[in-house]
């Protein structure tokens, strides 16, 4: 027994002898069995412009408060879903869907400090708010970080000023009305109902607010007016702490239930369609801004247009390249097939590349006067 031990201990010794801790490759090689333990600052820094771990970590944060609070610049857009019978509130002076893009929220807390009774009466204590209900799934763009928040030294609004606009300009960070409006305008074409950003809590920017647009009104409640909204009330409890405070908190505390993991569940995002700036090929031109700052400064102003030009380059290699290589193969193959059959195979190849961009009534002229479909492949 005792020798059975001796020679587990010289085993176990000749194994630590040559092995080397779970590290990176290039980790391994710089250790040896002396210095594995002794030179800790022997691990090789990571690269100094590598984002994998803040791609990782915001869409980890996506739908969260606190996380899109801390950083409050967002580097993403995901399309997303509003799913069939969530509610949204709408707080106004009337009870009358809008007729024009207006801002919802996700929950009544958020909606309730923007109503307000008619402007020509200043002594009235009551106010509107419309409850919506979503006739059929929504879709919507999502912005992360506080991308609601009206900052001037900020950027909480770039990668929604990019999009519509075309650049950041840090003199239209309140243009909120032009903004919504060329949002929508934007979206049409693409069939976007509205866009989900943050601030307090969750809001989304609605398109269309007749049943076309996706939703319908459930109620339009005539509630008690934020006093800040119509006349001076402040009615003070025992500390002298104003009521109208503790009733604006009630918007940060209804942020706060979307605050960690899962966040806001009532909104589908689609990951597999995440657009992130943050993705060095995508965005090179901001690698240099980023290198001296701290996170929560990363925004993308001063991103390069050169930018938008190579991945558009991008986008066409990535989508014809092979496929030309295939045809190029077809055309050139010195293989014994029937010149017909040859050409029936080109044919199929192009439709399925073109298909996508054909319209229905661009039909080809058949020689024999018949009718010939564009969707046909025979």
């Amino acid at each position: 027994m005792h020798l059975l031990t001796l020679l587990g201990l010289s085993a176990l010794q000749r194994l630590s002898a040559t092995q080397i801790p779970l590290g990176p490759p290039d980790f391994q090689r710089n250790l040896t069995p002396d210095t594995q333990w002794q030179d800790l600052s022997a691990r090789p820094r990571a690269d100094a412009n590598s984002t994998g771990n803040l791609i990782f970590d915001t869409v980890h944060s996506f739908l969260q408060h606190w996380p899109n609070t801390r950083y409050r610049n967002g580097h993403n857009i995901v399309p997303a879903t509003v799913p069939v019978n969530t509610l949204l509130y709408h707080g106004c002076n009337d009870d009358h869907l809008p007729a024009v893009p207006e801002w919802t929220s996700t929950d009544p807390e958020h909606s309730w400090p923007f109503c307000s009774g008619p402007p020509t009466n200043e002594s009235i204590t009551g106010c509107w708010q419309l409850t919506l209900v979503t006739s059929r799934p929504l879709k919507v763009l999502y912005f992360d970080g506080s991308s609601a928040a009206n900052i001037e030294e900020g950027g909480p609004m770039d990668a929604q000023d990019l999009l519509v606009w075309g650049k950041v300009d840090p003199k239209r960070w309140v243009d909120e009305r032009d903004r919504i409006d060329d949002l929508c305008k934007w979206g049409r074409e693409f069939g976007i109902d509205g866009y989900l950003r943050m601030e307090m809590d969750f809001e989304i920017m609605l398109c269309d607010f007749s049943f076309n647009g996706g939703v319908e009104l459930l109620s339009a409640d005539y509630l008690a007016a934020a006093w800040w909204a119509t006349i001076e009330m402040t009615v003070p409890n025992p500390q002298g702490f104003p009521v109208a405070d503790l009733l604006r908190f009630g918007t940060v505390h209804a942020g706060s239930w979307h605050n960690r993991y899962p966040g806001d569940t009532r909104i589908v995002l689609d990951l597999t369609r995440l657009i992130s700036f943050y993705d060095t090929s995508l965005a090179p031109s901001l690698i240099p801004s980023r290198a001296s700052q701290q996170r929560w400064d990363h925004r993308l102003y001063g991103i390069s247009a050169a930018d938008l030009m190579a991945t558009l380059y991008h986008v066409i290699v990535d989508r014809y390249t092979d496929r030309l290589e295939l045809l190029q193969y077809i055309v050139n193959t010195t293989s014994a097939v029937n010149i017909d059959d040859r050409q029936r195979i080109i044919q199929t190849q192009l439709r399925v590349m073109l298909t996508p961009y054909i319209p229905f009534t661009a039909r080809p002229i058949p020689v024999d006067g018949g009718i010939t479909s564009s969707n046909s492949l025979s």
